[in-house]
């Protein structure tokens, strides 16, 4: 299990869904704040007459903001023990084992609702951006036998697709993360004209991301923190 941790540089932007439904009748006419519930008749066991609700549908758009939406924590079940070194041990699930900012679908989200307009006022042009991971050092948790040397671990993100709401996939990167190295690797990076809208990357399969573990692993469970950071400017130094 690999514990999820999230870096934030940039405003949070919160939007509220509410389900409604509306349902008509000739009969009788009530509103849901003050009459319900309310029967179909006066009458017991009455077969006929109706009734009616009404609630509200609402949503809260904003522009302007740079979020980083959701990350995903990484599972890759168990393996047995070697005096080789193990590689590429395919991803199993995304249940957490420790409560942080990780969730257990594997989605990796990011919503740009930013815009630049030009000096006289004509062109409105993206602002580009860049999210990073970088994967800290493998440890035992709960109480088992210590690593005693985790440089040889490391976890590969392997997928390749995603999806943008305005059809605007921005660049997607396979990037090898060493655990410890304390390096931001680049995972997503938009450009002028693409990165706009939400946009959702999936390590939820065997083959989006694996994991290569060390020789001589004690017996026991073992966890590292992944730290995804959004960058409203992208960092050229960053590979």
């Amino acid at each position: 299990m690999l514990n999820t941790r999230v870096a934030l540089s940039s405003a949070l932007m919160l939007s509220l869904f509410a389900g409604g439904v509306a349902l008509q009748s000739s009969a009788m006419i009530v509103h849901a704040d003050d009459n319900l519930p309310a029967a179909t008749s006066e009458t017991p066991n009455d077969a006929s007459g109706s009734v009616s609700g009404s609630s509200d549908a609402a949503v809260e758009g904003k522009s302007g903001y740079l979020t980083l939406d959701a990350v995903p924590d990484m599972n890759f079940g168990m393996t047995a023990q070697s005096s080789k070194a193990t590689k590429n041990i395919p991803l199993v699930n995304n249940q957490g084992l420790i409560d942080d900012d990780g969730n257990d679908s594997g989605l990796l989200s990011v919503t740009d609702s930013r815009s630049q307009v030009s000096e006289d006022g004509k062109t409105t042009t993206t602002m580009p951006w860049q999210l990073t991971a970088t994967l800290g050092s493998f440890s035992a948790v709960k109480g088992d036998t210590a690593l005693s040397d985790s440089s040889t671990w490391g976890i590969n993100l392997k997928q390749k697709t995603g999806t943008n709401s305005n059809g605007t996939m921005p660049g997607l990167y396979q990037p090898s993360l060493k655990s410890g190295d304390k390096a931001q690797h680049q995972v997503m990076q938009s450009a002028e004209g693409n990165g706009t809208g939400t946009t959702s990357v999936y390590y939820n399969k065997a083959n989006t991301a694996s994991l290569d573990m060390g020789q001589n692993v004690a017996p026991g469970q073992y966890d590292a923190p992944i730290t995804w950071t959004l960058n409203a400017t992208p960092d050229n130094s960053v590979n």
